[in-house]
């Protein structure tokens, strides 16, 4: 027995209790550590994770797009989004799609102008929706999951120089990045959806 050096009675510390005790403060420090995701963007302020998803999704739509009608023809393309514009820039998403639309335009043997007067057909392009929501899921000590998913909703309209309506096309996408980690050590595991 243990006896308190304070007061004349036994104490519930026995060798047997403190060597059951040592084993599970141990295991629980070594699984108090988690994992942290530290985010260091670039100047978009768009982590990594947040642009793949954004792409992947992009480039399922765009590869769902056909634009064979316009072979042959002179096409300018135009993109609206509702993203904030610094001035009368355009923003990082309309540069995007003008670039990705201007090459699937070209490869489905169209020619791309850049200016409006030359143009036999005029495509705009009108982003609905693309962005990012990122989902955190934990259950402590156990297993911790972010999932990023991107969207992609666009509007397709195409226009002879009389303003007619050639064709539209609606076209959206989703991708989830998800990485997973176990006991908050062990990961990411990591998967595209």
């Amino acid at each position: 027995m243990i006896y308190h050096w304070k007061r004349n009675h036994e104490s519930s510390f026995t060798p047997d209790r403190i060597c059951l005790i040592l084993p599970i403060l141990l295991i629980t420090f070594l699984f108090s550590a988690c994992a942290t995701k530290r985010y260091e963007g670039p100047v978009s302020g768009r982590s990594a994770d947040s642009q793949l998803a954004t792409t992947y999704a992009l480039d399922k739509v765009i590869s769902a797009t056909s634009l064979a009608a316009l072979a042959g023809k002179r096409v300018y393309i135009e993109a609206f989004s509702l993203t904030e514009r610094a001035g009368e820039e355009r923003s990082a998403e309309e540069l995007l799609l003008l670039a990705w639309f201007s090459e699937k335009l070209r490869k489905d043997g169209a020619q791309v102008v850049d200016r409006k007067e030359e143009a036999e057909v005029v495509l705009s392009i009108m982003a609905k929706a693309i962005g990012v929501d990122v989902v955190r899921r934990d259950l402590p000590f156990v297993i911790y999951v972010e999932s990023t998913r991107g969207r992609v909703d666009l509007h397709l309209v195409a226009f002879d120089p009389q303003g007619q309506i050639l064709f539209t096309q609606d076209r959206q996408e989703k991708v989830t990045f998800r990485e997973v980690y176990l006991f908050y050590l062990i990961g990411p595991i990591t998967w595209v959806r």
